[in-house]
């Protein structure tokens, strides 16, 4: 089924919306990082806080990464939607159901198509 207008509104209306929540989530997960980081550099004679600090930087750096990736397939969605390939599967072709842009409007792939892609990425 293809998605009539109101459907492709509320969902580029969803994706804009995360992904200007994502340009903010960034910037705050960099300064996080930066200052775990410098945290982490100036305790490193204080043997007992180090571990802790060395561990939020990693959870800093841990959140930029997602972050980025998420920013990355919300950017991707928004060109599809630009160039009207937006709720087509970008591996077999089909549309991608109504129901699963809803959880995931940054979906690229049916669902089928996702769990395959999921499965060769594990192995």
């Amino acid at each position: 089924m293809t998605l009539n207008a109101q459907q492709r509104n509320e969902l580029r209306n969803i994706l804009e919306l995360r992904y200007n929540r994502l340009l903010s989530e960034l910037e705050a997960d960099r300064a996080k990082a930066v200052a775990s980081i410098s945290l982490a550099e100036g305790r490193r004679g204080e043997a007992d806080e180090r571990p802790a600090a060395m561990q939020e930087a990693g959870v800093a750096n841990a959140e930029l990464s997602r972050d980025r990736h998420e920013l990355e397939a919300v950017q991707q969605a928004l060109a599809r939607f630009d160039s009207g390939d937006y709720g087509t599967c970008v591996a077999c072709g089909r549309r991608i159901p109504w129901a699963r842009l809803q959880i995931a409007p940054a979906a690229a792939r049916c669902l089928d198509c996702q769990q395959s892609h999921e499965r060769l990425a594990a192995s």
